[in-house]
């Protein structure tokens, strides 16, 4: 793995009566901080459509070298709920997807 590797996954999704702004797809990553994830302006993806599929891609390149991301790389992609000023819930995690500095995925 290098600071070029990318996480790139393929999301089939189906939402009975999506309202816009209220449903999307992010990556989040594991923090150095107990229990704490963060994701990247680059990994969410709105839904605007009641189904589809989704491309999604985490360039590792953005938390490269910096000291709030755990090692191993462990992350989750999550379909969120939006509930309004900022807060959201996730509906549906998948993962975690770990990746060593040194090894390939589990």
């Amino acid at each position: 793995m290098t600071p070029d590797s990318v996480f790139e996954a393929t999301v089939h999704y189906k939402i009975h009566a999506p309202k816009a702004g209220q449903w999307f797809v992010g990556v989040v990553l594991r923090t150095t901080e107990p229990h704490v994830t963060m994701g990247t302006p680059y990994s969410t993806v709105a839904i605007t459509d009641s189904e589809g599929v989704l491309q999604i891609r985490q360039p590792f390149q953005e938390v490269w070298g910096k000291p709030a991301f755990a090692h191993p790389f462990s992350l989750w992609i999550l379909l969120n709920r939006n509930r309004g000023t900022g807060y959201s819930v996730p509906v549906i995690k998948l993962g975690p997807f770990t990746y060593d500095l040194r090894h390939t995925p589990n």
